[in-house]
């Protein structure tokens, strides 16, 4: 696998590969992390008393800033990019369909991911204790695992088909959840009864579940639709401007998020909404 600069960042081009996870090598770091005798050393002092192989598997993996999955590449392995803590974008390629459990998992740094359009699944805390602020999932995707988005702190934007099976806690202690109408406390867990049990969190997990999957449903809503859609066409947008006015821009659905929010977060579009403005009033000085 090749790496290169690519708008400034560090990028790996990755090729499918499971080599680039070494098991071993995050067990002697847990190891260490345990040992009493490291107890008032500092981390550059614990990093020292790794192995040498060890000590540059991890500065490889420390070093990659952008992760772009090659054409032809289809599944994205379990751990692969376990701990990239440096990773701060990851674009895939149309090919890829499935993106394994904890393939992503603690890249804190992460704040863009432009998944495949053709993406079935996404694995059990792929991107648990990341740092996105927006999602957006493929119509393809069939399901998201459970704790997929877990613990990206400020996750605030989740624009999913209503056909996609979501699965337990998929946005756990996640910003949007904080703000939701569910009573999470503080943190975006929730706070449910000490003597709740499996029916009552199955039938809050599926209120949550449509809550996310149709707030853009009603046609008061149709701009949101367009803006967060995969590929969103100018002219469809134009359009409802046209009719809604420019106001709608600023409307708020039921999950607080704007039709402006969703244009400027979703990795899909190569427009923004100033050339959207620019065609609308291009358009009214010519008529």
């Amino acid at each position: 696998m090749r790496t290169d600069i690519v708008d400034g960042l560090l990028t790996l081009f990755y090729d499918g590969s499971d080599k680039l996870f070494k098991s071993k090598f995050h067990v002697e770091e847990a190891l260490l992390i345990v040992d009493p005798r490291t107890t008032n050393m500092t981390a550059e002092e614990m990093f020292d008393e790794l192995s040498d192989e060890c000590q540059q598997y991890f500065r490889e993996r420390h070093s990659w800033e952008q992760v772009i999955i090659e054409e032809g590449v289809t599944n994205i392995p379990g751990r692969v990019f376990l701990e990239c803590r440096n990773i701060k974008r990851v674009i895939m390629a149309d090919t890829v369909i499935s993106i394994g459990s904890c393939a992503f998992k603690l890249c804190r740094k992460l704040v863009f991911f432009k998944p495949s359009i053709n993406l079935k699944y996404i694995g059990r805390r792929a991107f648990l204790n990341c740092n996105l602020s927006s999602v957006f999932i493929p119509p393809s995707c069939q399901e998201v695992g459970p704790e997929a988005f877990a613990y990206n702190r400020d996750l605030t934007i989740f624009s999913v088909s209503e056909h996609t099976e979501l699965h337990w806690n998929f946005l756990h202690s996640t910003n949007l959840m904080k703000k939701s109408r569910f009573g999470a406390i503080t943190t975006g867990e929730y706070n449910l009864p000490y003597n709740y049990d499996d029916a009552l969190h199955a039938n809050l997990h599926g209120e949550i579940q449509e809550w996310i999957r149709n707030c853009n449903d009603d046609e008061h809503y149709s701009l949101h639709r367009a803006c967060s859609a995969v590929y969103p066409l100018k002219e469809d947008i134009y359009r409802i401007i046209d009719e809604k006015g420019l106001k709608a821009f600023k409307t708020k659905n039921a999950l607080g998020i704007t039709p402006s929010q969703y244009l400027r977060e979703n990795p899909f579009t190569d427009f923004s909404e100033i050339d959207i403005l620019r065609l609308y009033f291009s358009k009214k000085l010519h008529f």
